[in-house]
């Protein structure tokens, strides 16, 4: 079975990278717009809804340990199920946190690490945590109306499931996966939470990459999207596809602005942006600060610490 799974923190861009591998054809492509993400949440039921945990699979206990070969086989059938025997692709933000099930249950799966600069991801995080940060259940209802009752329905239960899942939040709202060490964090003012955020989830990514082959991880760039895209989606292709013949794909900016490159600097002052450099200075591996000049060399030994730590 050919698979694979496209990695990224949320408001990296994946919604638009998911319109782009969508459009490839003869591939089943399963997105957080499908039932996918809440499929895998439906496996660990008392830690999704649980307000005063996190989202982390990582360190199983006794009854996760018990239940770990029934969950394999149900992501497998889910998955295979719904493919007709087509190439599959997984992306979503979510997909971090299940990683070590998923590894489990696709150990020859290919990795598509998608990034976006640090610094406007986290810009993106603070704007998408403020448009969640309004209207119960009826609000969300009545706002996705347009999509008929079911559709309503099932935004307006999501909605109301996240806002209990992140209600120890100090500033309400909410992005999408709890990463482990979520509760400490959720005291944080916002600029130092979103800069954990982003941190955690990218730190979650590279843990689970760490016994991934090089051949089998390739790296894509939400810049390079933008300012390069033909030659960013032919990276991809020949990361997915091979030596097969490329299918042309074709382009996908609708809902994608240039300006989007740089954004941190309109919601953000001088002395935010550099409590959040200094904060990813710190604590953010050392791979993906370099990538966009924000790494510096009295910080490698740091992360190289952190590094060894979290794998």
């Amino acid at each position: 079975m050919e698979i694979t799974i496209i990695l990224s923190s949320p408001r990296s861009g994946s919604s638009w990278l998911s319109r782009v591998v969508r459009s490839i054809p003869d591939h089943s492509v399963f997105t957080h717009n499908t039932y996918t993400t809440q499929f895998l949440y439906s496996l660990y039921p008392i830690k999704s809804v649980n307000p005063f945990s996190d989202d982390g699979i990582a360190r199983p206990g006794v009854v996760d340990s018990l239940l770990k070969p029934w969950r394999v086989r149900r992501v497998r059938s889910y998955i295979e199920s719904r493919a007709s025997g087509n190439p599959i692709v997984l992306i979503s933000p979510t997909l971090s946190n299940f990683l070590p099930l998923l590894k489990e249950a696709f150990p020859e799966a290919r990795y598509v690490h998608f990034q976006r600069n640090p610094l406007d991801t986290i810009a993106s995080m603070k704007n998408f945590l403020a448009k969640n940060d309004c209207g119960g259940f009826i609000d969300r209802y009545r706002a996705h109306s347009y999509g008929g009752r079911f559709f309503a329905m099932r935004s307006a239960c999501i909605h109301t499931l996240h806002r209990l899942r992140w209600m120890r939040l100090v500033h309400r709202g909410y992005l999408g996966v709890r990463p482990g060490g979520f509760q400490q964090a959720a005291r944080y003012s916002l600029v130092d939470f979103l800069s954990w955020y982003y941190t955690a989830n990218q730190r979650d990514i590279l843990a689970g990459l760490v016994d991934i082959p090089e051949s089998r991880q390739v790296a894509i760039h939400y810049e390079k999207l933008v300012e390069s895209y033909d030659d960013e989606v032919a990276k991809l292709l020949e990361f997915m596809i091979g030596d097969q013949e490329k299918p042309e794909i074709p382009h996908s900016h609708d809902g994608v602005r240039s300006g989007a490159v740089g954004r941190s600097k309109e919601l953000f002052d001088e002395a935010q942006l550099e409590q959040i450099r200094s904060f990813l200075l710190t604590n953010a591996p050392q791979r993906v600060l370099q990538t966009y000049g924000l790494a510096t060399a009295n910080s490698t030994a740091e992360q190289q610490r952190i590094t060894q730590e979290t794998s």
